[in-house]
């Protein structure tokens, strides 16, 4: 097995447990709390499974591929329906368990698929054409695996990480203005994406055109209230840093 193989794998992991999640399944939040059924978690579960299973028609049919991948499906529903049950523990404090809850909900998934490559490592794949040029040229699988973890990914873990540290006035924003929340996802994810782009290129100052495109557009915020602006200032070096690291993850470490 290739570690463009192994990569296909946390593409796959990435792809079902951010981008065709349930928001509620992946934030872990209070309303989560209320809301979240273990219908979601088996709907979540199955559609996980699917993209695993999917990746048989590139590996071919091998019972060894099968096993794993109904492996590596199973183990993710147990895992999410424990930590469900957890969370619907009323007694438990509020934020801390949830960001620990889904620390774990991501290290336990990712020890599994570890684990299963090693199983594998002695497997050969199909010779799909398709797979071949994919993992032959493997600057593409880079791309795409560094792309997904800079977008819903990386604003996941700044929620769960930096949610303490958000001033009055944004906590104050209800849960019904979507479009404000959206839209600084949105910019966050963008912001990453340019960065990447720039540190792939070798365009290192051009970052800074980034950051002052951002501080004229938040420029009263920054000026009127100090709350904000150190707020500001730990979200985008929160940025540059996630995206050095997912860099140094995707084109150097593999």
């Amino acid at each position: 097995m290739t570690i463009g193989i192994g990569m296909l794998f946390f593409i796959t992991h990435v792809l079902g447990d951010f981008y065709l999640c349930n928001q509620k399944l992946t934030i872990y939040s209070e309303i989560d709390k209320k809301n979240t059924s273990n219908k979601d978690i088996i709907i979540h579960s199955v559609i996980y499974q699917i993209l695993f299973l999917i990746l048989l028609i590139f590996f071919g049919v091998n019972i060894k591929f099968i096993i794993t991948f109904l492996l590596i499906g199973i183990s993710h529903y147990i895992v999410d329906t424990f930590l469900f049950f957890i969370q619907k523990i009323k007694s438990l404090p509020n934020t801390r368990i949830y960001r620990h809850l889904f620390f774990i909900k991501q290290t336990i998934p990712i020890l599994i698929i570890f684990l299963c490559l090693w199983y594998l490592k002695s497997e050969t794949i199909s010779s799909h054409i398709a797979l071949k040029i994919f993992v032959n040229d493997f600057y593409y699988i880079r791309l795409v695996f560094a792309f997904l973890l800079v977008g819903k990914p990386s604003n996941v873990v700044f929620k769960k990480i930096f949610t303490r540290f958000k001033p009055d006035s944004l906590s104050e924003i209800t849960t019904d203005d979507k479009t404000y929340q959206k839209a600084g996802a949105t910019i966050g994810t963008l912001e990453r994406m340019l960065i990447l782009i720039c540190i792939i290129n070798g365009l290192y100052s051009s970052i800074g055109l980034i950051f002052t495109a951002k501080s004229i557009a938040r420029y009263n915020r920054i000026s009127n209230e100090p709350a904000f602006s150190e707020y500001y200032l730990l979200g985008t070096l929160s940025s540059v840093l996630f995206t050095i690291i997912i860099y140094i993850i995707s084109f150097t470490i593999f």
